[in-house]
């Protein structure tokens, strides 16, 4: 029943589209443009620091000059919300890469203008208002980049690495930070009047290579599958701005109060910088290299708490970052006024490489988990700029805390705990979404008409078809009259199921259950097989039992149990071979017609695991002894014995396997769909409940006790191998019995 993909959908599987939507190459386009697009937002916060009180602000105005520029660097923050909205609605409507070019070609213009702007001594007043427009256009540019590149790599990252794969973009910003003070060093030891007159435009300058490099990299990227195939459904939101406060106005205000940590971030770079060299006489180059050396920590550190992230879970990841920044900060001052070299570049260490790195390697994945697709980046760059205002506003509040004691540290140490604290608690608040399927992610956001005939509302085309492509063509819906036909995709690799496609056959068959005008599903494979199960490459990788258990628990568990609780009958027509997972994905069906041809295969034992779906559902759908049949021998059943023994409820010649299940979905659609949806809660009660139930504590059984046991082992190195595995618990078929 595969019919061809569209155009578009074909342009969205090639090669080369594949290439760019792939997880490695999104974190490294992310890190490498957020690299150059800080390095822009960085010197000008060095420059802010160390030399544009001077440059652009009347000399007479001696302390006043500094906080009046640490306004300049201040005054962006204000403008970020507004540029999470703008760009934040190109991204969530017209693409995310697009907006991710936007943002660095603003960015780095802005910036070389900068370069080029004369000083109060040329201009007058003019110097500083120029100033502060270009500023506000920079803001407006870095408004959206966190979220664009995060949500970009995330609609891509495998389910167990999202959090991996989008710590890279924050990896971006720490880079970009080194970038910027490592060309800052050699400029500020340059000689005053030299410095103060044309040395500090050399960095601004240099952005213009740096924003064609971006542009280069960033240009290549493809648009996630996931957004593009809801966009070609006509799904996306018309206003992000609007539906994220109606559906997620909790999750923009969680993110706000979260992203007063980043306030620690500025305190560091900014507020600590100047202190340091103005108030206790520390040379810059001293600081510059403290803060050089300790964010090249970093990133080693951030992805490797990263990886952490996605076995404990974002929360306690970024909650810990929070405390132990509340905890070093006093450290860090207090090595500051001791004038203790070796003590700053230890202090520095535990509060930027391994402290704040936490917040660093979470947040990313963290707040963008928390919003739907349709409004992911809009959300998430909303709720960070409105909390970054706290940020950029720090060192500002800070100055003028100490105006009367400058050298008095304390009460700067102090409100920043209380902000690493109150982002801590914020994010106790919010739910762990490490495991949970890229699809069931933020709240739930109403139908925008995706599949409905322009003239007719609620009205369905006959033959619709639409195609859920993410790293794979994976599945695709065919609609025929009131029935949805599923079929997986994969079909060279026998439609075996990786993690895209377990994800993409819950979505198909959720979208369908809440569909009012669907009165079935019908799930497909082809004449090779109906489905292989899990991928076993995929499941080889799996080199933990917690990674195991995340894997079955956050993916294969939720699309059966899709399959469970739809609202209409779902029937497996199997014409070929279904084993593992395809097998159980039968079991878990309402009904089933078989071709004559049909085999029924468990084979998890050859490889030293046993099928827990199959095993803990099987008695809540089939009787004891046929499960135990199929579920014990692993050798493959034919469409008779699947029969009997109740797998199945029809057989039929291969060629009429199709024809005879859309029958059967007409026959079930003459019915009140009402009736139908009751009559299925009562029949599968105790599946629902009870044998899902007993499905998971299956699988934690399985991942705890076998699958690092020695049987296992064996079994998997020698499928690599591609021999027969010598299990220490089995017999030998070739042993006779006594």
């Amino acid at each position: 029943m595969r019919t061809p993909p569209t155009p578009a959908a074909r342009r969205g599987n090639t090669p080369a589209a594949r290439r760019g939507n792939s997880p490695a190459r999104a974190a490294m386009a992310s890190m490498a443009g957020g690299t150059l697009e800080y390095y822009d937002n960085y010197i000008y916060a060095l420059a802010a620091a160390l030399v544009f009180g001077r440059v652009f602000f009347p000399t007479e105005a001696g302390g006043v000059a500094t906080l009046a520029s640490m306004a300049t660097f201040a005054v962006s923050y204000a403008a970020r919300p507004l540029g999470a909205v703008l760009l934040g609605h190109i991204g969530d409507r017209l693409g995310r890469k697009r907006v991710l070019v936007t943002i660095l070609v603003l960015m780095g213009t802005c910036t070389f203008l900068v370069g080029c702007l004369p000083a109060y001594s040329v201009i007058g007043v003019w110097a500083p208002v120029l100033l502060v427009t270009l500023r506000i256009l920079q803001g407006i540019s870095v408004g959206g980049e966190t979220a664009a590149a995060t949500v970009l790599t995330i609609e891509v990252a495998p389910p167990h690495r999202r959090a991996l794969f989008t710590s890279w973009s924050a990896n971006g910003i720490v880079g970009g930070f080194v970038l910027a003070t490592l060309v800052f060093i050699p400029v500020s030891a340059l000689p005053e009047e030299q410095l103060y007159t044309w040395g500090w435009r050399i960095p601004f300058l240099l952005s213009a290579l740096v924003t064609t490099a971006g542009f280069i990299i960033r240009a290549k990227l493809a648009e996630p599958e996931a957004f593009v195939a809801a966009r070609e459904e006509n799904a996306l939101v018309r206003v992000p701005v609007v539906e994220v406060f109606r559906s997620h106005w909790g999750a923009v205000l969680r993110v706000v109060l979260c992203s007063l940590a980043f306030a620690i971030d500025t305190v560091i770079k900014v507020f600590a910088l100047s202190f340091a060299t103005t108030e206790y006489d520390i040379a810059e180059s001293t600081m510059l290299w403290v803060l050089i050396v300790s964010h090249l920590g970093a990133l080693v550190t951030q992805p490797l708490i990263a990886l952490l992230a996605d076995r404990v879970g974002r929360k306690p990841v970024f909650i810990a970052g929070n405390l132990g920044c509340a905890a070093t900060l006093f450290a860090y001052f207090a090595a500051i006024q001791a004038r203790e070299t070796p003590l700053l570049f230890l202090t520095g260490f535990c509060s930027v490489t391994l402290a704040y790195a936490a917040i660093n390697a979470s947040y990313p994945a963290f707040f963008a988990e928390m919003f739907h697709l349709k409004v992911r980046q809009t959300g998430m760059a909303l709720g960070i700029q409105i909390g970054l205002i706290a940020a950029g506003f720090a060192p500002s509040v800070y100055l003028a805390l100490t105006a009367d004691d400058p050298k008095n540290w304390l009460p700067v140490a102090i409100i920043s705990a209380v902000i690493a604290v109150a982002a801590a608690l914020s994010a106790v608040t919010a739910k762990e979404t490490a495991f949970t399927p890229l699809d069931q992610l933020g709240e739930p956001i109403a139908d925008t008409g995706a599949r409905r005939h322009p003239h007719q509302p609620g009205a369905r085309p006959e033959g619709a078809v639409s195609h859920h492509n993410r790293l794979e063509d994976a599945m695709e819906s065919r609609t025929r009259g009131p029935v949805i036909h599923i079929t997986f995709g994969r079909p060279e690799k026998l439609h075996a199921m990786d993690a895209t496609g377990w994800t993409d056959l819950a979505e198909s068959v959720r979208r369908a259950s809440a569909d009012p005008e669907v009165r079935a599903v019908v799930l497909h494979g082809s004449d090779r097989a109906f489905c292989a199960g899990n991928d076993i490459g995929e499941f080889l990788r799996l080199s933990t039992a917690r990674e195991a258990r995340d894997y079955f628990l956050g993916l294969v568990v939720p699309a059966m149990e899709a399959i469970v609780r739809c609202e209409v009958p779902v029937i497996s027509a199997v014409r070929a071979g279904a084993i593992g997972g395809g097998a159980e994905i039968v079991l878990v069906s309402d009904l089933a017609v078989a071709g004559t041809s049909a085999t029924f295969r468990l084979p998890e034992a050859r490889i030293g695991v046993w099928p827990t779906v199959f095993a803990a559902a099987a008695p809540y759908t089939l009787a004891h002894k046929p499960a135990g049949l199929l579920a014990l021998t692993t050798a493959a059943a034919d469409s008779g014995t699947a029969l009997r023994c109740g797998l199945v409820h029809e057989v039929v010649g291969d060629d009429l396997v199709d024809d005879a299940a859309h029958r059967l979905a007409l026959t079930i659609a003459e019915g009140s769909r009402d009736a139908i949806r009751r009559t299925k809660r009562f029949t599968t009660a105790r599946l629902r409940t009870e044998g899902m139930a007993a499905v998971r504590a299956a699988l934690a059984e399985l991942c705890d006790e076998t699958l690092l046991g020695p049987d296992a082992t064996e079994g998997v190195r020698a499928f690599r191998e591609k021999r027969g595995p010598g299990f220490a618990s089995s017999v030998s078929a070739s042993v006779p019995a006594d």
